[in-house]
């Protein structure tokens, strides 16, 4: 089995793992003729009660925004709207 294809099984086992989980990830966004986007979020499983929350830490402007699924609902959360 090749190096990508060890690590993609490696991260699919652990997703995959009963309990709780936490993760730090980044994401590229690229599109034609614009800047990429390097996107650094956290990401917390909570097994139990099957929640899963994705907490953005960079670039600035989306810092403090999230996601939470919960209870078969998905929830966006932006902290420039609740700041009122």
């Amino acid at each position: 089995m090749s190096e990508p294809h060890k690590l993609l099984k490696a991260v699919d086992d652990q997703q995959n793992s009963l309990g709780d989980f936490h993760s730090l990830i980044y994401m590229e966004q690229k599109e034609k003729d614009k800047i990429t986007l390097l996107y650094e979020a956290h990401v917390y499983r909570r097994n139990e009660d099957r929640r899963f929350m994705l907490l953005f830490t960079q670039p600035k402007s989306e810092q403090g925004k999230g996601y939470l699924y919960s209870d078969k609902n998905l929830w966006r959360y932006d902290p420039k709207v609740a700041a009122d």
